[in-house]
């Protein structure tokens, strides 16, 4: 009898087992850590990561908007806020 993982690690290629699995709607990913994904192409496609400064000049990188519009662009994202700034 197989183990659960050597099952897995039968496809020749992590594409392969997408497709298998995907044949009965299981879900399959790679995990990243956090700089590879926020470095990643798609993140620069979306726009998951929008670069503003630190109102000291300093170029930071906070996350972008979590949607999209098909017709109208979104407004780029302004200086980061001093920690309290919109408290009442």
């Amino acid at each position: 009898m197989r183990s659960f993982s050597s099952g897995f690690l039968s496809f020749p290629t992590a594409g392969e087992l997408d497709a298998q699995l995907d044949e009965v709607k299981l879900a399959f990913g790679v995990v990243r850590s956090v700089k590879d994904f926020a470095n990643s192409e798609w993140v620069k496609w979306w726009g998951a990561v929008e670069e503003v400064t630190n109102r000291r000049g300093k170029p930071v990188r906070i996350p972008g908007k979590p949607w999209r519009f098909s017709k109208t662009p979104l407004a780029p994202a302004r200086e980061a806020a001093y920690r309290g700034e919109h408290n009442t």
